[in-house]
C-alpha cells in the first residue's frame, strides 16, 4: 500500500514565511492532511486549530491558524464546558433514570422508539434504534437517552423541566461559545 501525496505552499499569517499542507491518500481510499509550520515565528506564536462543520448535509474538517495564547484559553473554556455538561447530564440521571425506567418498563422496544419519537420526531429511526439497543435491557435503553443530544426527549417524555440542570447546561453552552469567539477572532485564517 502506497501513499501518493500533493503539498502546497502558503504564506503564514505573519507573512514572512510559508506552511506547508500535505494531502495523502491511498488505494484503500484512506486519505490524511498534515500542516507543517515552517515560519520559526508564527511556529512558536500560532497553533493550528482544526475543527468540524457541515456543508450540505456532509460533515469535513477545516483548520485555523490562531494565536497561541487565545487557543490555550479557548481549549481550556472548551475542557470546562465538557465538564460541566458531564456534570449535569449526570445529574439528570441522578434524578430522572428512575422515572424514565419506570414509565418505560414493560413495554415493548417498539412502544419505547415510539414514545421517544413521539417526543422528538427527528430522533433516529427504528431501525436505527433496534440496531443501537440490540440487547439492552429498559434501564440500558433509558440510560442512553441521557447525552446532550436526547436530554430533550427525556423531559418530554416526563414531562417536566429540571431548571438545575437546564441552567447548567446553559452554562456550558455558554462557555463553549466564548471558546468559539475566542477562536474565530484570532484566527489568521
Amino acid at each position: 500500500m502506497s501513499w501518493d501525496s500533493f503539498e502546497s505552499k502558503e504564506t503564514c499569517p505573519c507573512g514572512r514565511g510559508t506552511y506547508r499542507v500535505v494531502l495523502s491518500s491511498n488505494d484503500w481510499g484512506q486519505s490524511r492532511t498534515e500542516w507543517h509550520m515552517d515560519c520559526r515565528s508564527c511556529k512558536s506564536a500560532y497553533s493550528l486549530h482544526t475543527f468540524e462543520y457541515y456543508s450540505n448535509g456532509l460533515r469535513d474538517e477545516g483548520h485555523a491558524w490562531v494565536r497561541t495564547g487565545p487557543y490555550k484559553e479557548a481549549k481550556q473554556l472548551e475542557r470546562e464546558a465538557l465538564a460541566v455538561k458531564e456534570q449535569a447530564l449526570a445529574l439528570a440521571k441522578k434524578k430522572h433514570l428512575g422515572s424514565i425506567v419506570a414509565r418505560l418498563d414493560g413495554i415493548s422496544k417498539k412502544r419505547i422508539w415510539s414514545a421517544i419519537h413521539a417526543a422528538v420526531p427527528n430522533y433516529k429511526s427504528l431501525g436505527t434504534f433496534y440496531l443501537h439497543t440490540k440487547g439492552m435491557v429498559t434501564r440500558e435503553i433509558a440510560s442512553t437517552l441521557f447525552s446532550d443530544f436526547e436530554l430533550q426527549a427525556v423531559w418530554k417524555l416526563l414531562g417536566v423541566q429540571d431548571k438545575e440542570v437546564t441552567q447548567m447546561l446553559a452554562s456550558a453552552a455558554s462557555l463553549q461559545k466564548k471558546s468559539e469567539v475566542l477562536l474565530r477572532t484570532n484566527s489568521a485564517r
